[in-house]
Formats: C-alpha cells, sequence, structure tokens
C-alpha cells in the first residue's frame, strides 16, 4: 500500500503557470500600436533601466504612477502608452485551470499563488477594469493569494518562500509548488519544498502538467 501524501498545500506562480502573458510585441499589437511605437514599447524587456524599476515595482518599492513616469522616460514613451501595453500582457488562463482546482479543493488540498507581480497587474487580475475584462483571473478560488509587492520580496530570495510558509503555518515539505523559472523552482527546493517546474510552451498545457506532477506526487489520483 502506498504511503499517504505529506503534501498539504499546492501553490501556483501565475504567469506562465496559471495565465497567459503576451510577448511585449503581441502586447504591443493588442494594445493598438504599430511602427516605431512598438518597437519602443516592445524594449520594456531588454534595458536595464527599465528592469530595475519592475524590480522595485514587484518589491512594492515603486507605485503604479512612478513606475509608469521612470519607464516612459527611458523608452521615450508616454506612460498612458506603457500602461497599455503592461496591461495588455495578460490574456487570461490557461484551460484545464478551474478544473484542476476544484479536484485539488475536493481533495481537501489547501490552495495559493505565490507570484512575482506588481500593483499594477494585482489590480487589473482582481477586475479593476471589470468581472468580463480579458485579465481577469479567478484569484478569489484561492484559499491564499501570495503576492511580491504586498510581501516586499521576491523569488528567488529565500524570505519570499518562508514568509509563504510562516503565513500557511506549514513546513516547506508539506508544500507542493509550481513555476515556469528554473531559478525559483530552485528557491522552493532548497527549502524543501516540492517544487517543479512548468513549461508553458510544452506540448502539455500547464494544467496537465501539474496534474501529472501532482499524481505522480501522489496528491492526486
Amino acid at each position: 500500500m502506498s504511503r499517504p501524501s505529506p503534501i498539504r498545500a499546492v501553490l501556483f506562480d501565475l504567469g506562465g503557470v496559471w495565465l497567459r502573458l503576451r510577448p511585449w510585441a503581441e502586447a504591443c499589437a493588442v494594445a493598438g500600436f504599430d511602427g516605431d511605437d512598438a518597437r519602443q514599447l516592445s524594449l520594456m524587456d531588454d534595458h536595464p533601466e527599465v528592469a530595475q524599476a519592475h524590480l522595485e515595482f514587484e518589491h512594492g518599492h515603486l507605485g503604479t504612477a512612478e513606475f509608469l513616469r521612470r519607464t516612459a522616460q527611458v523608452l521615450g514613451a508616454d506612460p498612458a502608452a506603457v500602461s497599455a501595453v503592461f496591461c495588455a500582457r495578460i490574456s487570461g488562463t490557461y484551460p484545464g485551470t478551474h478544473a484542476l482546482l476544484d479536484r485539488l479543493h475536493a481533495a481537501g488540498i489547501t490552495t495559493g499563488c505565490l507570484s512575482n507581480t506588481n500593483a499594477l497587474h494585482w489590480s487589473l487580475m482582481q477586475g479593476a477594469f471589470g468581472d468580463d475584462a480579458p485579465a481577469r483571473i479567478p484569484l478569489e478560488r484561492l484559499h491564499h493569494r501570495f503576492a511580491s509587492q504586498e510581501l516586499g520580496c521576491v523569488k528567488p530570495h529565500a524570505a519570499i518562500y518562508e514568509t509563504a510558509e510562516n503565513l500557511l503555518q506549514l513546513p516547506g515539505e508539506q508544500i507542493a509548488f509550481f513555476d515556469d523559472r528554473a531559478d525559483n523552482t530552485q528557491g522552493a527546493l532548497a527549502r524543501g519544498w516540492h517544487a517543479r517546474q512548468i513549461d508553458p510552451a510544452g506540448r502539455q498545457s500547464p494544467a496537465d502538467q501539474i496534474t501529472a506532477h501532482l499524481a505522480a506526487m501522489g496528491v492526486l489520483p
């Protein structure tokens, strides 16, 4: 007879695991920008000053208006354009996410997210532009919602995993975690979590990959 799984909580990263993030070029097109404007705005991942502002934004050290102002200044763009493209990155949840949550909750498993995110995306995902907005995702279905800008620390630093353990009141060996980045997965493994990397471009959907991992861990049949 197999031993029961020790896992009592399953945490997900958001982008690349729970929800799809569009590439910057695609987000520019969705937001209505093309040509030189799109080329300039699509540099957000490549410019070191923007990367630094984004990191401070994810830590909660920058407010939304200041992040947009700094980014727009670096790129030579309008803050409203930066905001539009930044918001257009979110395109909704991957297929199978809701069904996976249903199975976990039916099995009595605590669920939550642990995400490096920011105040702007966080408000969008919670329906700041209305419940029918494309960026709105069902965060309320999760028992716990751990966002980097609210915790004041980011993955893969040990502090964010330790904070989640304290809030869950569970040791690392009772937590499963899924992230699309290897460094974030390694950070969780270092705390003793059951962490697995998800490939959002893989042949299986993220939800199917997670389901297979949870079955191997004995969490789901």
